[in-house]
């Protein structure tokens, strides 16, 4: 497996084409392998430079495709019937991939007629390699680095020119840098949280004082990662920007993106040395183990507050936790099931032994981040009743207030405000008798009393419009936080699933609640602004995490729903699918060195970038699109 990694690496290196090779079972929705090879191909935006080949082990069929666009097209037909359906043939899996590679490396070398050579632009890549063994199980293969040959990698990033001598991102079009922006962001914050992960276990483990220096490489990574989300919430926002400016900030997240990469694999090599996973494999093997129980414990208990949370409150109060309990028991199984197999290759495979170590720590951290969320949850909502409570008093005193005005005939206008606040608090009167969302209560309330909070703050002096101020903060601090929480947990342990716009809200959230805290004293009204803000995009980025993972399933990648068991790296696992939706799986590639060494771009761990100190990355290639066509058949 590690001989056609390289050879993947080597193809993209040295062609500028991506191999994409996903073995399932069957195919299914949809069930023509050219079908269903086009769909991940357009959901996964891969473009001219892409090729895939999907094949179905059992139902005998397989397909090649690329883009229409693409000069491997002309000769898919001859590629597959000559380098790829041999193998098939003998059921040799891998050596199908390989024939593959061997005729994409012929076309653009010439050995088959005309030259297939690419003119793609710089930048980051990601190639996977898929193999879905009998049973539904999943190994996968990743291999991330950069675009372009050893020249143009010696340039700046994002000033690599063309013919022309113009910067790149003033060549590529517009829709092909927003997709390799998102890409970088979404494999520039999975780094980060994999490196803030792998600092936790070697904190656990040799003290505060060993991870300094990694903390400041991870402090200065998040610092590139905040303001390339900055610059993306700006381009997502209402507001219209020249083509100059996207191309300004598009070209701005991708360099900054990039730096993350390089902060966090400034002392990479010193922080493997520093963890010893290799040396240490049986003590840690035991201390990991250990952690099982008292978390297997937990799932029980956290099962009970569960089941109470959804007989009091709406769904909607507690969609982010719904399946945390399964979601916990998915983890906690493959961290199992990864440590029996790290024992019994402990004799034969100790890096691998170490990879499947690191596999199971995480597995485990997350099923811990999915229990301790239905904690929180319990007593975020125990507060908001707290917090509606309070802020139904305070619209009932300001709707008091206004009332008196109206009906003195002083202020007439105000009738209509102090209308749509009796209407959101007589909706709250209805709503606290049965399931209820306090938290969304609290938001509604808020958006009705907005008019009429502005009117009245036209009739207050200062020390009266602060003194509102400031008795309306405090709730609206703690809906802040419990959502920004809440959904930071949700993707955490989500991640594989999540892509760049939830995390972008997400990250603009905690920016507006950051600048509410800081002017809670000095500038009351500002925070209640910031504060207000931070709940909207805080809500944004929730809704659209879950629809991200509600979406995810795998059934384009894996052939199939993300649960279940599955047979991998020697034996069996269960809770794989857990495994790929954290992006635990993903992670595993890039800790271990699969695919890389000296034979690789110069990353962390074997093959490039985004590795951070223990993991990370994850996404596709993106491209610049184009029809899509292929050959196949049964063999």
């Amino acid at each position: 497996m590690s001989q056609l990694e390289d050879q993947i690496s080597q193809l993209r290196k040295d062609t500028g084409y991506s191999l994409f090779a996903i073995y399932v079972d069957e195919f299914t929705n949809p069930e023509n392998p050219q079908d269903w090879a086009k769909e991940v191909f357009n959901k996964k935006n891969m473009g001219t430079n892409d090729v895939i080949l999907v094949v179905g082990t059992e139902s005998r069929q397989a397909f090649l495709g690329s883009s229409n666009n693409s000069p491997v097209n002309e000769y898919r037909q001859e590629i597959f019937s000559n380098d790829v359906l041999p193998a098939l043939s003998d059921d040799d899996w891998l050596g199908a991939a390989e024939g593959a590679i061997a005729g994409i490396e012929n076309v653009d070398s010439g050995a088959i007629a005309g030259s297939g050579s690419s003119n793609s632009s710089s930048g980051f890549s990601f190639f996977w390699v898929m193999i879905v063994i009998a049973g539904g199980a999943v190994v996968a293969f990743m291999v991330l680095s950069r675009r372009g040959k050893s020249k143009s990698a010696q340039l700046p990033t994002g000033q690599r020119p063309g013919s022309s001598g113009v910067p790149q991102q003033q060549l590529v079009p517009l829709d092909q840098l927003r997709r390799q922006a998102d890409q970088l962001l979404v494999a520039a914050d999975d780094s980060i949280r994999s490196s803030e992960q792998e600092l936790g276990f070697a904190e656990a483990q040799y003290g505060k004082e060993s991870i300094e220096v990694f903390t400041q490489d991870l402090a200065q990574a998040k610092q590139h990662l905040s303001e390339s989300f900055r610059l993306q919430q700006q381009l997502d926002d209402d507001i219209p920007d020249t083509e100059q400016d996207q191309r300004s900030w598009l070209g701005e997240i991708i360099n900054r993106c990039g730096q993350v990469n390089e902060t966090l694999q400034k002392h990479a090599e010193d922080f493997k040395k520093l963890r010893q996973l290799e040396q240490n494999a049986e003590t840690r093997i035991t201390e990991v183990a250990a952690e099982q129980e008292p978390l297997n414990q937990q799932l029980s208990a956290r099962v009970a507050i569960l089941e109470q949370l959804t007989d009091k409150y709406d769904q909607s109060a507690v969609s982010q936790i719904l399946d945390n309990a399964k979601q916990a028991s998915d983890r906690l199984s493959f961290a199992a099931s990864a440590l029996k197999q790290a024992s019994e290759q402990l004799g034969s495979d100790r890096a691998n032994a170490a990879l499947l170590i690191q596999n199971a720590e995480e597995a485990q951290d997350q099923a811990e981040v999915l229990l301790e969320a239905i904690n929180k949850s319990a007593t975020a909502l125990s507060q908001a009743e707290s917090d509606l409570e309070s802020a139904v008093a305070l619209a009932s005193r300001d709707v008091a207030q206004a009332q008196a005005l109206v009906n003195n005939g002083s202020q007439p206008a105000l009738a209509g405000p102090v209308a749509g606040v009796l209407s959101a608090l007589n909706n709250i009167k209805q709503s606290i008798g049965s399931k209820h969302n306090p938290l969304a209560l609290i938001a509604q309330l808020d958006q009705a009393s907005k008019p009429l909070a502005t009117s009245l703050a036209n009739l207050r002096n200062q020390a009266e419009q602060e003194q509102a101020a400031r008795e309306q903060l405090q709730s609206l601090l703690h809906t802040a936080e419990s959502r920004i929480n809440g959904t930071e947990d949700y993707i955490r342990a989500r991640r594989g699933g999540v892509r760049s716009s939830a995390r972008t809200r997400l990250s603009e959230a905690q920016r507006a609640y950051d600048d509410a805290r800081s002017q809670a004293n000095r500038n009351p009204s500002a925070a209640v602004a910031s504060a207000q803000r931070a709940i909207q995009l805080a809500d944004q980025a929730a809704s659209m995490a879950e629809q991200d993972v509600n979406g995810f399933g795998g059934g384009d990648v894996f052939g199939g729903g993300y649960g279940g068991r599955g047979r991998g790296r020697g034996g069996m696992f269960d809770g794989i699918g857990g495994a790929v939706l954290g992006g635990i799986l993903i992670d595993s590639i890039l800790h271990g060195g699969h695919g890389g060494g000296n034979n690789g771009d110069g990353g962390m761990f074997g093959g490039g970038g985004f590795g951070g100190f223990g993991g990370g990355g994850g996404g596709f290639g993106g491209g610049d699109g184009g029809g899509f066509g292929g050959s196949g058949g049964s063999f």
